[in-house]
């Protein structure tokens, strides 16, 4: 009896942990710029929480699989994901102006933030989940008539460094020179407005549990706090 007592204390103390684990999946670039910090102090303040930050091999089409939240992207008239058909929870974050930018050491002396030439005076880096997005066509346009100097990757952080040490041009969200006095932006470059947006969703199976509900509030405190930038 004392075993069997044993091994179901057991089995219900890794039920607890399994219940406990909030696993977050969020688009890189959101994460890099808006709810990291965030983030963070909510891990110190709550030090017995369980987090599991997933990737998404896509920001802009998003598969649930086992994540109790999901911040991704969203271009305007895309058809909503999957997790719409699956009652999660949805809400619009607020929608992303993007813009090229250059970093200002390169570009002093150099550019104009109206003159198409920089246009060949620079490399580019292209994030190549933007590579399809329709409401990005203007830049995808520019980076697709290029026949060099054009490198292309998957990570947000290293697309930054690129763009503010390897005198490369970039496709960023608009409020991207705000948090780095490094860069500039050149919103006059190219024709029309260049908008993405920000969702987040939560599961039908955890939207009622504390925890879950915690890190989407801190989230969406996090969007909120930083409204002026959008």
């Amino acid at each position: 009896m004392e075993q069997q007592e044993q091994a179901r204390q057991k089995h219900d103390s890794q039920a607890f942990a399994m219940e406990s684990l909030v696993r977050v999946a969020i688009a890189e670039p959101l994460l890099h710029d808006i709810v990291n910090r965030d983030l963070i102090a909510y891990l110190r303040a709550n030090r017995q929480a369980r987090v599991e930050l997933l990737p998404l091999d896509n920001p802009f089409n998003p598969q649930p699989e086992d994540a109790h939240i999901l911040v991704w992207l969203r271009w305007p008239e895309s058809v909503l994901p999957c997790m719409y058909r699956s009652n999660f929870t949805m809400r619009p974050l607020g929608t992303l102006e993007y813009v090229p930018c250059v970093a200002k050491r390169y570009a002093r002396g150099r550019a104009h933030r109206s003159d198409r030439t920089i246009l060949e005076k620079f490399m580019l880096v292209q994030l190549q989940d933007y590579a399809t997005v329709p409401s990005l066509a203007p830049w995808n346009r520019v980076v697709n008539q290029r026949r060099a100097g054009v490198t292309t990757l998957r990570s947000y952080g290293t697309m930054r460094e690129l763009v503010r040490w390897g005198a490369c041009l970039g496709l960023m969200p608009y409020y991207v020179p705000r948090l780095d006095r490094n860069l500039l932006a050149l919103p006059d470059l190219l024709p029309g407005t260049m908008e993405v947006q920000a969702w987040l969703a939560v599961s039908p199976d955890a939207s009622c549990r504390p925890d879950v509900s915690a890190i989407a509030d801190m989230i969406l405190c996090a969007f909120n706090e930083r409204r002026g930038l959008f």
